[in-house]
């Protein structure tokens, strides 16, 4: 475990922070670590793929000697090693300890409620039957970057393989076994990026323009470094806690789940993807920006077909609301439209296989729920069929009104704290704020196709489930940048304690008894 890590940060952290800085420009250490972490997995991507097509899958590990001799022979590059900080952007040391309670905690909880079961045959294991598949995958992945189904022998692989290629990538330059890595080993940093990830997109959200609440009150104070661990805590150490219950299916939970490697990867890009849109959006960004967001849109595209069209919904949302009010064209959003719609359109043959048998359906995710199957009277639920309407509605089966509407209010009341995140919408600082336009547009598409698409596995889930952590990090910034600037960190420590204590209590209670099986049944 400690070489497949130190490899990480070799190969990954360093060259994607330092290519970061020198694309984005010096900010800080929060946002350098959080999304150059992110950054640095799309670039080992890139150069897995040039050397595996080279047929020397070890070559990637040009990637990281390269940046650093580029960064110590080029002298206008050199500053990127210590950038110079103002006061402003210093991050003080309780950011590094809150972040390292936060991160030990939800180590310790993932590893108690799946980690400790997910172990290789003969010994018993919670593996899910899609880790193997995806294993299969990575086996495929390493020798070639045009895969064939490994379940269909002669068949070209068409399926969202970005992840499980990272998995191989990791592996060949670790030397670790690719089934051991795709268990166990990746998931234990890429945890570890989601949470600094969570962090930057949370500092970034609050680096918005300066809010006026009501008699004048100055609101949004930057200097709140608190409320990165806060979003990371409600993420994956209580999550429980904060949504107030959880709806009668596996399928949304923290949207960390051992057995979707593309789920996670998924959830961790479109927290990068704060830094660029956020910077457009505000008028900040520079020639780098472009190039990051282009990158990682690309990145999007063969990682999960759910993440581009929740992006470019968001971005719609802003190129709608600017010609209503501006009488103009929000031009870097109409390049996230536009291009997101080609890369899809590109990978559609090749990347985006699993969305076959997805339809039009209103509220077909109701169906995964047993309270619907009794409606049918002992038919088996097939999701998926039917027509535009879930068919216990269209075929006005007795009871399916209630129940159905019964089934919605428990979901909206489960996803309430990160549905309070659309609050940006109407509440008035935070409305002109373009950044939380996007990001609201975002969300709400995420959960609106979540109810208005029906597919043969339920996967529509994903839509909602890659915006998980994005959605937390909304409502958490968005509460803290209506806050007085005047009022002091330290006023909060009470309602914190009050929150924080009972969710740390309510977090480990339920790591002491038998381990959960968080992938759903075998």
């Amino acid at each position: 475990m400690l070489a497949y890590l130190a490899m990480w940060v070799v190969g990954c952290t360093f060259p994607g922070v330092m290519v970061w800085r020198a694309l984005a420009g010096h900010s800080t250490i929060v946002k350098e670590l959080g999304f150059g972490s992110v950054l640095g997995i799309v670039l080992q991507l890139i150069f897995w793929a040039g050397a595996t097509s080279l047929g020397h899958p070890k070559w990637m590990v040009v990637l990281p000697i390269g940046v650093l001799i580029v960064f110590t022979v080029v002298p206008r590059l050199r500053r990127h090693w210590r950038p110079p900080r103002p006061t402003r952007l210093r991050t003080p040391a309780r950011w590094h300890v809150a972040m390292a309670v936060v991160i030990a905690l939800a180590l310790y909880r993932f590893y108690r409620l799946t980690m400790v079961r997910r172990v290789l045959p003969p010994e018993p294991s919670l593996v899910s039957r899609d880790t193997w598949y995806n294993s299969a995958v990575s086996y495929e992945l390493s020798r070639t970057i045009r895969p064939r189904d490994p379940f269909a022998v002669g068949e070209k692989l068409n399926y969202h393989w970005f992840a499980d290629a990272h998995v191989t990538a990791t592996a060949q330059l670790s030397g670790a076994p690719i089934v051991n890595a795709m268990i166990t080993l990746w998931l234990v940093p890429i945890m570890i990026v989601l949470l600094l990830a969570v962090a930057a997109a949370a500092q970034h959200f609050m680096d918005g323009p300066r809010l006026i609440g009501p008699h004048g009150t100055v609101l949004s104070d930057i200097r709140r470094w608190w409320v990165g661990p806060v979003a990371a805590f409600c993420c994956l150490v209580a999550p429980a806690l904060w949504r107030f219950g959880r709806p009668g299916t596996q399928r949304v939970g923290d949207g960390f789940v051992a057995s979707s490697p593309s789920g996670i990867l998924a959830m961790v890009l479109i927290l990068a993807l704060v830094g660029p849109m956020l910077d457009l959006l505000r008028h900040r960004a520079r020639a780098g920006t472009w190039v990051i967001l282009t990158v990682l849109l690309a990145a999007c595209v063969g990682t999960k077909p759910s993440i581009l069209p929740v992006v470019a919904f968001g971005a719609i949302v802003v190129l709608v609301v600017d010609l209503i009010q501006k009488r103009g064209l929000n031009r870097p959003m109409a390049y996230v439209v536009g291009f997101s719609a080609l890369l899809a359109l590109g990978a559609a043959p090749i990347l985006t296989g699993s969305t076959g048998g997805s339809h039009l359906q209103l509220l077909a995710l109701v169906s995964i729920d047993p309270s619907y199957a009794r409606l049918l009277d002992g038919k088996p639920v097939v999701p998926a069929a039917g027509g535009w309407l879930v068919p216990a509605l269209a075929e006005r089966l007795p009871d399916a009104v209630p129940i159905i509407a019964m089934l919605l209010v428990v979901w909206v009341l489960t996803e309430t704290p990160r549905l309070l995140s659309l609050a940006g919408l109407v509440v008035q600082p935070l409305r002109s704020d373009p950044g939380v336009l996007w990001a609201c547009g975002l969300v709400s598409g995420g959960y609106a196709a979540m109810w208005v698409l029906a597919h043969p596995g339920y996967s529509q889930h994903y839509f909602w489930t890659v915006t998980l952590a994005f959605s937390t990090v909304l409502t958490v910034s968005n509460g803290a940048r209506l806050l007085p600037a005047s009022r002091r960190a330290r006023t909060l420590i009470v309602p914190l304690i009050l929150v924080s204590v009972p969710a740390v209590v309510a977090a480990y209670l339920t790591t002491t008894g038998d381990p959960v099986d968080l992938d759903g049944p075998t």
